[in-house]
């Protein structure tokens, strides 16, 4: 649905003001997806019989204020970076968790799915956290 659609209506959003902090929540609210940085998904993971066998691999990224960690599915044998590189905009991470400070607070949030914006990643590299100085710039 994510790459299906240029905009999207949100109902009863909460919205962050941001850099600045204090958040409300808003009735309705049009985004269109190049301002959708990451979206944290949930529910059912789809038809069974539609899925196919792939191999994960571990990423993180950094897209605006947040860092992203998370497993990249591919095909068997695919480079996680040109498979990246490859897909339509809003790719998942699964087992995934995001990072990001709130005035001096720094807030990790785990997920099991955060779809994030490929269009709008700063950086990206293989490895399952932050922090190493190995980030690979992105674009």
């Amino acid at each position: 649905m994510l790459n299906n659609n240029d905009e999207f209506v949100l109902e009863r959003a909460l919205a962050e003001r941001l850099p600045e902090g204090g958040s409300m929540v808003v009735p309705e609210i049009l985004v269109r997806r190049n301002e959708l940085a990451l979206v944290m998904a949930a529910g059912p993971r789809g038809d069974r019989a539609r899925r196919i066998r792939t191999e994960s691999h571990p990423l993180v990224l950094r897209v605006g204020r947040y860092l992203v960690s998370g497993r990249l599915h591919t095909a068997l044998g695919e480079n996680p970076l040109n498979s990246l590189r490859s897909r339509q905009p809003m790719v998942p991470l699964t087992a995934a968790a995001i990072e990001f400070r709130v005035a001096t607070d720094v807030v990790e949030e785990p997920a099991s799915t955060i779809v994030v914006n490929r269009d709008l990643v700063d950086w990206v590299r293989e490895g399952a956290r932050f922090g190493d100085g190995s980030e690979v710039p992105w674009g």
